[in-house]
């Protein structure tokens, strides 16, 4: 049992927090929006503005214990809208786990064989400039440089590669994580992009995994605790 937590909901009032965003109570609390193992997410006041017009800046953050980040969204009081909001924050929640994912691609050893890959490409370049250069008898140290800079720039494609990878990379190191959240939200489009990514197996692997770990965590926590995965509704979209 990881942290004795699986998915956990919590119905935030935001009407309430808005209508008393004045109140220093409100400045020092927290809110726990999600919770999937031990990935809590939360939301926090962050500052008012007052400059042209009245404005609330919320936190968003996610902490899983290693790994931590946070979002900003902003809540115009002079123009209320908390379906709005709603999406704002469904969408920096979107974007931290982005974030972890991306943190995980750029610390594993395919991507780090693949930036010694493109600094390779980046010297194959230089000796192709410095040997047309020598060809031509050009020895102008200001033109050289200039010459081989410029040649490396319009040729290399080592960054292409590198977001390739990445793209390629995407749902598969945080799958079960990116499932929960887009059937708690009851996010189609999202499920979509998730299988385009993901063989059938693939795909079918990690659903059975995660109603496995589910079924576990339910049969030995009490009822406060919400499966996301079969109810899939968004603590968010109950409020």
């Amino acid at each position: 049992m990881e942290n004795g937590i699986v998915i956990k909901k919590y119905e935030v009032d935001y009407s309430f927090i808005i209508r008393n965003y004045l109140s220093p109570k409100m400045w020092e609390k927290v809110w726990t929006l999600f919770l999937y193992k031990n990935f809590r997410f939360t939301l926090q006041i962050s500052s008012i503005s007052v400059y042209s017009t009245v404005k609330i800046t919320f936190r968003i953050n996610l902490d899983n214990g290693g790994f931590k980040d946070y979002e900003y969204v902003d809540y115009d009081i002079d123009h209320p809208n908390l379906n709005v909001l709603k999406r704002q924050i469904n969408g920096a929640i979107n974007q931290l786990i982005t974030t972890y994912e991306n943190t995980l691609i750029r610390n594993s050893q395919e991507y780090y064989e693949l930036i010694n890959e493109t600094e390779e490409e980046k010297e194959i370049l230089r000796d192709m400039a410095n040997d047309f250069l020598d060809e031509n008898d050009i020895t102008l140290s200001e033109i050289r440089d200039a010459y081989v800079d410029k040649f490396v720039d319009d040729n290399y494609k080592g960054y292409v590669h590198i977001q390739n990878y990445i793209d390629a990379m995407q749902y598969k190191l945080s799958t079960d994580l990116w499932l929960i959240w887009a059937k708690s939200t009851n996010n189609e489009s999202l499920e979509c992009d998730i299988k385009k990514h993901l063989s059938d197996t693939e795909y079918q692997d990690k659903l059975a995994m995660i109603k496995e770990y589910v079924d576990m965590m339910q049969d030995n926590s009490s009822d406060e605790y919400i499966d996301y995965f079969y109810d899939a509704q968004s603590n968010l979209e109950d409020i």
